[in-house]
């Protein structure tokens, strides 16, 4: 499976930044986006794109890294920075927006940043300008809607549980024996270069 990658994360909300409206783009929406990008990618290439741990929570999957990250640099008043949370404070602004009868912490891109494209895969690119464009004027609520449907990955898993992401596979999917396959050519791999 891949690893987490936070250069991905940071570009990911600059991407959702810029091309969904950020007056509806909270953190609720962003981790609905990356749960949808992660888990498309996977079902239909066998790879996640960011790798993040997605958690089974009450209002949905919560991509758990992603949303410590954006914690630590947004709402806890500097405590506890990294490097990275420092970035990501670098590329958006969050601002609090009416939205309907609810205030969200708006996730506005920072007008001189620019998305790097040179992360991601073709695939990758296509699955996120996909969700992009189904979700761009949605909010996270009409988002939570979807994935709280019977049958997903999410109410397959019990409260505070991993979400599996081979919960998503079907008959349209890559194969499981694919994916597994794989895995193990990594595992073989990163043994190799830890041996030497």
């Amino acid at each position: 499976m891949n690893r987490y990658n936070i250069k991905k994360f940071i570009n990911c909300v600059l991407f959702f930044a810029k091309k969904t409206n950020p007056k509806k783009l909270g953190i609720l929406k962003l981790n609905k986006l990356l749960y949808y990008i992660d888990f498309e990618h996977y079902k239909k290439y066998g790879r996640p794109i960011l790798g993040d741990i997605y958690i089974r929570m009450s209002q949905g999957p919560v991509p758990s890294f992603s949303y410590n990250l954006f914690n630590i640099a947004f709402k806890n008043d500097g405590n506890g920075m990294t490097t990275a949370s420092k970035t990501l404070k670098d590329v958006v602004v969050v601002k609090q927006e009416r939205v309907g009868d609810y205030s969200i912490n708006a996730i506005y891109p920072k007008k001189d940043k620019i998305f790097d494209r040179t992360l991601f895969s073709k695939s990758e690119l296509q699955i996120m300008e996909k969700i992009a464009s189904k979700y761009k004027n949605k909010t996270g609520t009409s988002i939570s809607r979807e994935t709280h449907k019977v049958d997903t990955p999410w109410s397959k898993t019990p409260e505070m549980q991993p979400i599996d992401y081979n919960l998503i596979l079907d008959k349209d999917s890559i194969s499981k024996e694919y994916i597994d396959f794989w895995r193990e050519q990594e595992k073989e791999l990163d043994s190799s270069l830890v041996s030497k």
